[in-house]
């Protein structure tokens, strides 16, 4: 189990003491893609808007199938940055965070939401996190990690295409106020 816990009873007060083993998961490496460097940045979209301005979940997906294939070029990774934009956005740029059978670098792709994401984690798959603000999405990042040391949102390690600072879920909801934790996807 992810979080290992020991019981003891003391001697001569039956009281329980408990200790906590704390553990992090990641899920391997995960090429970074910056969306606001290149060779990623002046990528368009269809509709003319650079990945720089507004491709974060377009990065973020790219992200886990880069990891899920072993690709750790610009090359590959451009490429799969293109497919996505060509196969799974539409003409404002707006990315359809689940998608079926879309070819992606010569591959077929679906992505699908799941419920628990340290769950994924914990078996070596990194997770897409859609924020979102009013009902409307505000910021995607992609999460590689879990560090049980930590609570909240900052549990979970991130790979934030937009922001290389943030480390931490909960650094990327603070980037983009009023943000919450709104959709959990994976590729498979």
């Amino acid at each position: 189990p992810w979080l290992s816990r020991v019981l003891s009873k003391t001697e001569n007060t039956n009281k329980t003491n408990e200790v906590i083993f704390m553990a992090k998961y990641d899920v391997g490496y995960v090429k970074y893609i910056n969306q606001a460097a290149e060779p990623f940045a002046n990528i368009e979209m269809k509709n003319g808007e650079k990945v720089s301005s507004v491709g974060c979940a377009v990065c973020a997906y790219a992200m886990l199938i880069c990891h899920k294939e072993g690709y750790d070029s610009d090359e590959d990774a451009v490429q799969v940055v293109k497919d996505i934009i060509k196969q799974c956005t539409n003409d404002n740029a707006l990315m359809t965070t689940t998608f079926s059978n879309k070819t992606i670098n010569g591959k077929k792709y679906s992505a699908v939401e799941v419920s628990d994401m340290a769950a994924e984690i914990h078996e070596g798959v990194p997770v897409v996190a859609r924020l979102e603000k009013n009902g409307s999405a505000c910021h995607f990042v992609t999460v590689v990690g879990t560090d049980t040391s930590q609570s909240g949102m900052d549990v979970y390690q991130i790979k934030d295409p937009g922001k290389s600072k943030n480390t931490t879920l909960q650094q990327a909801m603070n980037n983009y106020s009023g943000c919450k934790l709104k959709g959990k996807f994976i590729i498979e």
